[in-house]
């Protein structure tokens, strides 16, 4: 984006953003009892930018306004900052004189005379800085706030030490001090979303906000920047970052500028601190003494805390750090991670973290670390889904050191970043060199997600699993292989072939592979329709895997299984009508995901999350959660998330008769894409197709695509999908056609949410006002109010 993007945010950005701090002075105005508004905040913070809200508002209120910046050069001259306040009367030399002229002359200036006092409509007088005003100016200030002349607005910056300009006003009985803070994440989000236009996805909100620390004007100038640079890009309605984020040279300028003052020893914690990010305070004091640590914290050039007996530091702000590492020679940087290594070193590496610090220093230095040492560190960062960083660390090992392990590691991380052909290749390599039964079974797995999910290779998925089932040995191993084989048969074949994989679980003695059958056949079984079955194995699942229930009250981000069974619990919770569960476990760990770096589930819980609000009409919910699973599939090469969000967002802009729309969306779609993945492909496809068709005013070929596309379901065993689409078969004025068969399915199926469309479809063929009051209190109670509105439209006249 050219310098237009940059001017566009200079544009947009809102002069204060803080409505609720912006009232506040507004009642403080009309008001005789506060005459001062002073605005606490650290730089950047926005505090200039409330202070000139409040004086444009008071300007609009008819109020005179005056406006005094402070600064460091003003401060060397008497009433420098307010030299345009003096009287231009050559002969008044007395300072008393001059207060008395000026004060004189507001009042005159507000309106008020010898005759009439001032109306109220005091001058407001705004006053930047007010730390670095001179003691004279201190004076005179105090006086026309004795005096009633004016109406003060105050900023102050809270880095700097206290003085008696802000301890004189602090004291004064009509002041009301405000502590303004960095925007939180909501408000930043808010705020970006008002100023662009369009909401952000969920990753560039946090990038921006992490990077920036939720100050303000940080914020605008990195969204300026990656505006203007086309790291922030729209695509499918929201705003998506391509990369990281670099600081700007204005912001540069701001943070050399506090951190010059620092040399010596607090200089050389600093620039170690910025290339090593967190360090202890027992390895600062290697460096320099308690009491620079001290100076630093009080300025807030540092934070430290206590993490059980260890008291870390950090820079404060994350570009004081990128900019101070990026002036920092690169000889010097090498000697500072060769010195902080060895300190590790020598320390025994005795907590989790200190491998991955230690192996990532070494190479930072120059210097070669041992494999063991590689590969505990990789396995850290997998631990931590940093699998970019297992990938460059492995990436290092020597050819004739790898091992089947290493090449799982390394395989699986390349599988989770996104990258097909060197996820196969190397998991491929592992599955060949496996010695253990546990590797093959491994790589197994990981080949068919990566076959399946990423490459959408059905045939390879299903060779991949069948060579593993030969090389198996055991009857535990071919058990857990069954277990995962279930969800691409779920998928592939049908219910059936899923329930057959899980015939024998309560063999098993290991909980998890357990636990997550459990799930799969609950899930399979809400499929199906049994509903009431589906939700007591689920049931039985949540109180009896204790290993997973632990999981939920460890610290920390959701490990990837407790995120996984969330989503299948999810989907169970959709098929069986629990809507406001299935939506709050759906917002929960949406954001957890993204939180745990998941983009895999993550876009699959914005697909069910709006496959949910599409079965309870819902459309405009389903939409929001349609477009944030295409984007997320597009951004993170997902096909059959892609399909299936396309296939979804084709049926609601159908529904809502956006024909061009959704014709695009089911073009982009598939089907071919999708043709072996009957959950997409004859569920939202055929719903897509029908409401196409409707919209295009032809009934009877929607009508004849519903009933098509629910046969299908029925051979596949998805009942509840049959169901579906027969209900909305009768929505299209089809219930004559289909009454007997949905209700020959809600009597057959364990499914209340079956039994309620069976009943409104009943009552669209009878209109009975009995049948009709029925329906709409079924369909209320099951959460689905769009279909008893449906239903209340029938009423006879």
């Amino acid at each position: 984006m050219t310098r237009q993007g940059s001017v566009m945010i200079d544009e947009r950005w809102p002069s204060a953003a803080r409505e609720r701090e912006l009232s506040t002075f507004a009642a403080d105005l009309a008001s005789s009892d506060m005459r001062a508004y002073v605005i606490h905040g650290r730089a950047g913070v926005g505090k200039t930018q409330l202070a000139h809200a409040c004086l444009d508002f008071a300007r609009h209120a008819g109020y005179p306004v005056l406006h005094v910046t402070a600064s460091a050069t003003a401060a060397g001259v008497p009433l420098g900052a307010m030299a345009h306040l003096l009287p231009s009367d050559p002969r008044l030399r007395d300072p008393a004189a001059v207060f008395t002229a000026i004060t004189t002359a507001l009042r005159v200036r507000n309106g008020e005379t010898a005759d009439r006092p001032a109306a109220g409509f005091r001058t407001v007088l705004l006053v930047d800085d007010l730390h670095l005003l001179d003691g004279t100016s201190i004076v005179l200030l105090h006086q026309l706030l004795a005096a009633d002349a004016v109406h003060l607005i105050a900023t102050v910056h809270t880095d700097t030490c206290r003085n008696a300009a802000v301890d004189a006003i602090r004291e004064c009985p009509v002041t009301r001090h405000l502590n303004l803070a960095e925007f939180d994440f909501e408000q930043a989000r808010s705020l970006l979303t008002d100023v662009l236009g369009a909401p952000l996805d969920h990753r560039a909100a946090s990038e921006l906000v992490r990077v920036s620390g939720g100050n303000p004007l940080f914020l605008k100038e990195l969204v300026g920047h990656v505006l203007a640079s086309g790291a922030l890009e729209k695509k499918h309605a929201r705003w998506q970052l391509n990369g990281g984020i670099k600081a700007t040279v204005r912001l540069s300028d701001i943070v050399r500028g506090r951190v010059s003052e620092f040399q010596g020893s607090s200089r050389d914690i600093l620039e170690t601190l910025a290339l090593c990010e967190t360090l202890s305070v027992h390895a600062l004091e290697q460096i320099g003494t308690a009491a620079d640590l001290d100076v630093l914290r009080r300025a807030g050039i540092i934070r430290m805390a206590r993490d059980r007996r260890r008291t870390s530091c950090t820079i404060a702000h994350p570009l004081y750090s990128e900019i101070l590492a990026a002036e920092i020679p690169p000889a010097r940087a090498c000697a500072v991670y060769r010195r902080q290594a060895a300190l590790v070193a020598s320390c025994g590496s005795r907590r989790r973290e200190d491998a991955l610090t230690l192996a990532i220093w070494q190479l930072a230095a120059g210097e070669r670390a041992d494999v063991a040492t590689l590969v505990q560190a990789a396995g850290l960062a997998r631990h931590a889904r940093d699998f970019l960083a297992v990938i460059r660390l492995l990436s290092l090992v020597d050819e004739e050191s790898l091992t089947a392990d290493i090449c799982l590691l390394v395989g699986e991380a390349h599988c989770h970043s996104g990258h097909r052909e060197e996820a196969e290749e190397w998991l491929h390599r592992a599955q060949d060199t496996a010695e253990t039964e546990q590797q093959t079974l491994t790589a197994a797995m990981l080949r068919a997600t990566n076959f399946y999910w990423q490459v959408a290779d059905t045939q390879r998925t299903l060779e991949v699993i069948s060579e593993a089932r030969d090389r198996l040995a055991t009857y535990e191993g071919l058990r857990k292989l069954s277990v995962d084989e279930a969800t691409y048969h779920l998928c592939i074949h049908g219910t059936d072939a899923a329930l057959s994989c899980l015939e024998d679980l309560g063999a098993t003695d290991e909980p998890r592979v357990l636990a997550r059958g459990m799930l799969q056949k609950s899930v399979a079984l809400s499929y199906s329709g049994e509903g009431g079955e589906a939700l007591r194995l689920l049931d039985t699942v949540r109180e009896g895997d204790s290993a997973d229930a632990g999981s939920r009250s460890a610290p920390g981000p959701p490990s990837y299984e407790r995120c996984e069974s969330a989503l299948l619990r999810m989907i169970v919770l959709v098929n069986t009508g629990r809507f406001d569960d299935a939506r709050a476990m759906g917002k929960e760990y949406f954001e957890q995901s993204a939180t745990a770096e998941m983009p895999d589930l993550r876009t699959w819980f914005a697909c069910h999350a709006a496959r949910c609000e599409l079965m309870a009409s819902q459309l405009r919910s389903a939409r929001e959660w349609f477009q944030q699973a295409e984007a997320l599939a597009d951004a993170y090469q997902q096909p059959r998330a892609l399909c299936f969000a396309r296939a979804g967002l084709a049926a609601v802009a159908a529904r809502m008769g956006e024909l061009d729309a959704a014709q695009d969306a089911l073009a982009g779609a598939g089907p071919t894409a999708l043709d072996d993945h009957p959950l997409t492909s004859h569920d939202l496809y055929a719903l897509a197709a029908a409401w196409i068709a409707a919209a295009d005013g032809d009934l009877p070929r929607a009508r004849r695509m519903l009933v098509e596309g629910a046969t299908a379901m029925r051979e596949a065993g998805f009942h509840l999908a049959e169901a579906w689409l027969l209900m909305e078969c009768a929505r299209l004025n089809g219930a004559d056609d289909v009454r007997v068969q949905l209700a020959a399915i809600g009597d057959e199926l364990d499914s209340s949410l079956v039994r309620v469309w069976a009943t409104a479809a009943d009552a669209f063929c009878t209109r009975e006002p009995a049948a009709l009051t029925q329906a709409i209190s079924f369909c209320r109670a099951a959460g689905l109010h769009a279909l008893a509105a449906d239903v209340a439209s029938w009423r006879s006249p």
